[in-house]
């Protein structure tokens, strides 16, 4: 089959969907990854064919003025950009695969005749009388008002993106959508996810694939740099703070930080920030500063990880057994933040604005104690690792 790959997100919602795509091609199938210019490296790393759609996700993400807003206006103001090239280089597909916000694929795979699924990495991506939306689940107890939540949602998203869609509908003979999100998720969407970490509601039960995680097989994932394998093997397993894609306005302050933290906690330090704040960031003794690094290949070999409370990054982590500090920054964060602290597999997540030195070294200090260090390691082998031939059978079936 000839399989297009929707991307539009950041490397959380690439890589996944990116595992996926190898394992296809593994299969004979043709694959395209349709994403951000600034993924074609990637692709071509990863063996996929690649058409660039989209903006940089990844560019807005490291503004340090970055919010939930601003971020929704930059989304739907590049709409626009999305359905005439994906329609030109999905011509011909089988299957559309829509990843991260894909708001154009479903309507250029119902213009070009194609399959549909789309793809999520939380539970909350899907609306249900028993959570709330990703952006609102710090109020997840008000329970009463989910549903009014979920609608209010669904009018934003409608009052944002109907008409960029519905104009594109129109020009193809298309019948209009009025509600956006549920057009973008459509019949039998996949959850990428491990049950053990984050279950499916009842209410969803029936109406979502639940496959599993999807781990990134080489060259998705990467070895590790000469520089950090020297780093590992110089001394005892250190503590890794990384936050993905989100903004890092002070890398010098985050140093200061963290370094303080991983003193205390009598711990060498990775730290990952993005490329343009890693000149800010001065490394002391003891401390490494980095400007990515696989997850997967890295984390088995650290004490801890810190980090932002992305589904792939959570699930790495649970994965290689080793204890998690979360430090939440926005929408389905929050969600996975909770769920490091419900398992046991980490202290109560720390809020972005309220981190500090001595937050963190209390944190490390519970997440570095034997007991929670034993308990994260019996999870890891809770966790399935087929995910992604789950999802292979079901597409397949």
């Amino acid at each position: 089959m000839r399989i297009a790959l929707s991307i539009f997100g950041t490397r959380g919602d690439v890589y996944p969907l990116g595992a996926l795509g190898v394992a296809l091609r593994s299969r004979g199938h043709q694959v395209l990854a349709c994403a951000p210019e600034a993924f074609r490296a990637w692709a071509g790393a990863a063996g996929l064919d690649f058409a660039p759609v989209g903006g940089d996700v990844a560019a807005l993400m490291e503004r340090s003025d970055v919010g939930v807003v601003k971020m929704a206006r930059a989304l739907v103001a590049d709409l626009p950009r999305h359905f005439e090239p994906l329609m030109e280089a999905a011509r011909g597909a089988d299957l559309v695969l829509g990843g991260g916000v894909p708001v154009a694929a479903p309507s250029v795979a119902e213009a070009l005749g194609a399959a549909y699924r789309f793809v999520g990495y939380c539970p909350l991506a899907f609306p249900s009388r028993h959570h709330p939306p990703p952006h609102l689940f710090r109020l997840r107890r008000w329970r009463a008002l989910t549903g009014a939540m979920w609608r209010a949602t669904e009018q934003t998203y409608g009052l944002a993106g109907r008409g960029p869609i519905n104009r594109f509908r129109a020009a193809r003979g298309l019948k209009p959508i009025r509600r956006v999100w549920q057009h973008v998720i459509g019949e039998r969407p996949l959850l990428a996810a491990d049950p053990a970490l984050a279950s499916l509601p009842p209410d969803l039960a029936g109406r979502v694939v639940q496959v599993g995680s999807w781990s990134a097989p080489a060259p998705v994932s990467p070895a590790l740099s000469g520089e950090l394998e020297q780093f590992l093997r110089e001394g005892d397993p250190p503590v890794y703070v990384g936050f993905g894609s989100m903004p890092v306005p002070d890398a010098r302050r985050l140093l200061e930080i963290a370094a303080d933290a991983a003193t205390a906690a009598d711990c060498r330090l990775v730290l990952s920030v993005p490329a343009a704040a890693r000149p800010r960031a001065e490394a002391r003794d003891g401390v490494l500063v980095v400007s990515e690094a696989p997850h997967a290949a890295l984390f088995p070999r650290v004490r801890a990880v810190v980090h932002h409370g992305g589904a792939g990054t959570t699930a790495t982590a649970a994965r290689a057994g080793v204890p998690q500090v979360v430090v939440p920054h926005m929408l389905d964060q929050h969600y996975w933040a909770s769920r490091v602290a419900e398992l046991g597999l980490g202290p109560r997540p720390i809020p972005r604005r309220a981190l500090s030195g001595r937050r963190l070294a209390e944190a490390l200090a519970f997440a570095t104690c034997p007991p929670v260090g034993r308990r994260a390691a019996a999870f890891a082998r809770e966790l399935r690792d087929d995910g992604v031939q789950r999802a292979l059978e079901h597409l397949h079936a």
